[in-house]
């Protein structure tokens, strides 16, 4: 590639190559299904989690930020590189530093989107991860002791009642958190993962308090209902614990007309179908599986 006295920065590339993949405001889900037709149509297997364009502003930061590590990290040991092209050969060096499977592989993630190849194709073999290898969320870590449950009661029992992402706490508005018809009361999620909006019910238990919160932030007129969230606090074991509250309340309130069906996971679980879709459509994501391998095992 030819050099010129005026070459772009590492950082600016990174920046380049990723907008070139922007997509915000089309549809994954249809993109998702053309590419499924696609690879019918030449007789190859479809990869799910492979899809062009990048359709959401947090997957792209996420990029972003994980682009701009990896140049920086070039730029300190390999001076010389000034094309991006160039720094792909260190890749295999760079990612060999981390220990966990779960980084190695978000790592790789963003860097294949970023040179436009499968995360295969980096020229390194990527760590299987396992579930038992995950302390997050799991046992107690370090930062956790750092945050007080007890001085945190409201945003504790708001997590546990409804199982928000983290993001999704900090942008959620007191107008948000409504009461249906019925009485029920849901969470509107204005722009979940994906940029999707999604109606959260509140578990039954917590209903009370997470509608006396909600109308708390809002006669003291507080633009957000949590205007910050700490970050010592766990989010993602509180959404793991609504999520198996969910699953239970809502197989326990399954009609008695309605004929039980199961669906089993790739390492023989099985857990009961509606219970299974209502928890997902809750949770935000698309595929029964994650929710299975991520919140209800």
């Amino acid at each position: 590639m030819p050099r010129s006295t005026n070459t772009p920065s590492l950082v600016y590339q990174v920046k380049r190559r990723l907008e070139e993949q922007a997509r915000f405001g089309e549809s994954k889900h249809q993109a998702k299904q053309r590419a499924k037709r696609e690879a019918e149509q030449r007789g190859e297997k479809w990869n799910p989690s492979q899809v062009e364009g990048i359709y959401s502003f947090e997957t792209m930061r996420t990029y972003m930020r994980q682009g701009a590590h990896f140049v920086k990290w070039v730029r300190e040991r390999h001076p010389e590189v000034k094309w991006l092209e160039d720094a792909r050969r260190y890749i295999p060096e760079y990612l060999s530093q981390y220990q966990s499977a779960w980084t190695v592989r978000t790592k790789a993630n963003a860097l294949a989107k970023i040179y436009g190849c499968k995360s295969t194709e980096l020229g390194v073999q990527l760590p299987k991860r396992d579930l038992h290898a995950i302390k997050r969320s799991r046992r107690p870590a370090k930062r956790d002791v750092s945050f007080s449950e007890t001085r945190n009661k409201d945003l504790v029992d708001f997590c546990r009642g409804t199982g928000l992402r983290r993001k999704e706490l900090q942008a959620l508005r007191p107008e948000d958190v409504y009461q249906a018809a019925n009485g029920r009361v849901f969470v509107h999620v204005r722009s979940g993962k994906g940029g999707r909006t999604r109606e959260v019910p509140v578990l039954l238990k917590y209903q009370d308090r997470v509608w006396e919160i909600a109308q708390r932030a809002k006669a003291n007129n507080l633009p957000r209902v949590f205007p910050t969230v700490p970050l010592g606090a766990d989010i993602h074991s509180y959404r793991r614990e609504y999520a198996q509250a969910t699953y239970m309340e809502t197989v326990e309130r399954l009609p008695s007309n309605v004929t039980k069906e199961y669906y089993n996971t790739k390492d023989g679980l099985h857990f009961e179908r509606h219970a299974m879709k209502f928890v997902t459509k809750a949770l935000g994501h698309n595929r029964l599986e994650v929710a299975a391998r991520n919140y209800l095992r």
